[in-house]
């Protein structure tokens, strides 16, 4: 965050977009798999809204947008931490939106369709 913006600025807007979908059986998801999908899914978008968001809103002006998921919603092929992980990231941008809509900042969700992937073949 820090080298971005010392390269291009304070942002009006962040695209939370990074994401790992590791797939064991939940059955056999470890504390290392579900804490990898966490820091990149869910944690590092809140350490960027924390980073951007209250500088936003004292400009008055920003959008935060959370690229998430169907298996939010619904789980399908082995998606267990990375389903937890996008539900919980939509409830992250309700609470951002809570915080700072009152400053002229949004924080929203976009949900893609499924996508055909080599990830996805099966």
């Amino acid at each position: 965050a820090e080298a971005a913006a010392a390269v291009f600025g304070e942002p009006d807007v962040l695209v939370n977009s990074a994401g790992i979908n590791l797939r064991p059986p939940f059955g056999e998801l470890g504390e290392e798999v579900w804490d990898t999908t966490m820091t990149v899914n869910l944690e590092a978008p809140f350490l960027l809204g924390q980073r951007f968001g209250p500088g936003m809103a004292e400009r008055g002006f920003g959008r935060i947008i959370h690229i998430t998921s169907q298996q939010a919603h619904r789980a399908f092929v082995q998606s267990g931490a990375y389903g937890v992980s996008k539900g919980a990231l939509e409830s992250l941008a309700r609470s951002q939106a809570e915080a700072w809509s009152p400053y002229g900042v949004t924080a929203n969700t976009l949900v893609p369709g499924f996508v055909m992937t080599p990830l996805n073949q099966r």
